[in-house]
Order: C-alpha cells, then structure tokens, then sequence
C-alpha cells in the first residue's frame, strides 16, 4: 500500500480480522459504507481491501463485496500478517 491512509485503514480492518471483530465468512461493509465509516475516499478503501486480499485475509469479488477468510487455514500464516 502506498498512502497512509490505505496503510492505516488495510491495519485497522486487518486487526478486525485477527481479533475476530470480523469473523471469517462475514461479508465487509461495501467500500461506500467503510469510506463513510473512515471519513475517507473510496479509491484508500479499495487499496486497503487490495492489501487484504494480497495478504490472504479477505476475498474480494466485484459486485458482490469482499468476505473474509479464515486466515489461519485459507491465507498467510499468521506471522506474516502482524507488523
């Protein structure tokens, strides 16, 4: 992710996803609901929801929004997702 806005938004989305806030199988808000949410554009949503896909925490599908992953058995291992 290149701005820091998608930075801090794909790592507070992330730490949803690790602490179960977002369990796996939840479908995310849409990337209007989570630009409202943040006070920020859609294109930093869409970055950050890139970065969850790259790393394996969500799956995205256009149109259909993204859902999240069970990390620990469909993603990266957990040692690559925390900082």
């Amino acid at each position: 992710m290149t701005g820091t806005g998608a930075h801090r938004l794909g790592q507070d989305l992330l730490s949803k996803i690790v602490s179960r806030e977002f369990p796996p199988g939840l479908k995310l808000p849409t990337e209007t609901e989570l630009a409202s949410m943040y006070n920020c554009g859609r294109s930093t949503v869409r970055e950050a929801l890139r970065y969850l896909d790259s790393v394996g925490v969500t799956k995205s599908r256009q149109g259909s929004g993204a859902i999240v992953l069970d990390y620990r058995t469909e993603g990266k291992t957990f040692d690559l997702l925390v900082p």
